[in-house]
């Protein structure tokens, strides 16, 4: 009996704090919120109510690695997305508790060492699951840095033509079909420019927005080119270009050998099969033998 107490308790102050988020009205949020990316988002008024009820801001000072990556994929959209990452965190942080009080309950046998461990497993699970962020970050600038070399290659065929910087980069980007996460970026940086900021500025931000080494590099070599109105830029450009293909060579290796390593395992199914296709006649007749 005493140990389903723990259990109930907790089961308890997850169901208050859904009732008490449902209250505040957080149940219409739901609506634009992907169940794919928030499997529990039926229950994210919990962690709603825990987030709104702490504050946002303690979240980014706790957080700020997070928050950052945040403000490089969503932009100006990143505190909204950052408030609901957080409560599914705290989400999932109950839910762990209550898993480690379950399994009490189910051994019905107190423990004061598993009492202990709920508030340490929830702790441990809130911090954890910034793995999966910086995974979809680490994937996001792979394909940047994969469609970089190209977008250099146009730019310094442009510049040799006659244009400048930014007449080059604008001729790309509003030519550009392509919806990828690089290009994103760049009308990002494109509208800045229209929007009165200087080139300097607008690649500032490009760079902390993307937060990928090659684009910081090219981002410097044009501001140090403006400001000392640098001839040879053409020169350091094809140098650059050169180096981000053999950077995209690399990540083509890397994509190429986790291609095969993921082929291992169903081969060795195949080796298997047909190793017991083999053997089976044979130990059939031993058998009958």
């Amino acid at each position: 009996m005493l140990a389903g107490i723990p259990f109930v308790a907790v089961l308890i102050l997850i169901v208050l704090l859904f009732l008490l988020g449902s209250s505040k009205g957080y149940k219409k949020e739901l609506g634009s919120i992907d169940k794919n990316q928030y499997p529990l988002k039926d229950f994210l008024p919990v962690g709603l109510f825990i987030v709104d009820s702490i504050g946002i801001g303690r979240f980014k000072n706790i957080n700020r690695e997070p928050y950052s990556k945040m403000m490089s994929i969503y932009g100006v959209e990143a505190s909204d997305n950052f408030r609901v990452y957080e409560a599914n965190k705290c989400l999932y942080m109950l839910v762990g508790w209550l898993a480690v009080y379950l399994l009490m309950f189910t051994n019905r046998e107190f423990s004061a060492a598993m009492t202990a461990l709920g508030p340490l497993a929830s702790i441990l699970v809130f911090f954890l699951l910034d793995s999966n962020l910086n995974k979809d970050f680490e994937k996001r600038s792979l394909k940047i840095k994969y469609d970089f070399p190209e977008f250099l290659s146009k730019l310094t065929l442009l510049i040799n033509a006659g244009l400048t910087v930014e007449g080059a980069f604008t001729r790309i980007v509003e030519g550009n079909k392509e919806d990828t996460v690089l290009y994103y970026e760049m009308k990002k940086t494109l509208l800045d420019l229209k929007g009165q900021k200087g080139m300097e500025e607008a690649l500032k931000g490009l760079s902390r927005r993307t937060k990928v080494k090659e684009i910081t590099k090219f981002a410097s070599i044009v501001t140090q080119s403006m400001i000392r109105g640098s001839s040879d830029i053409v020169i350091v450009l094809n140098k650059l270009s050169f180096e981000c293909w053999e950077s995209r060579k690399n990540v083509a290796k890397q994509k190429g050998e986790e291609a095969s390593t993921k082929l291992l395992f169903p081969m060795m199914l195949m080796l298997v099969a047909v190793f017991l296709l083999i053997m089976t006649p044979a130990a059939l007749q031993i058998a009958n033998f």
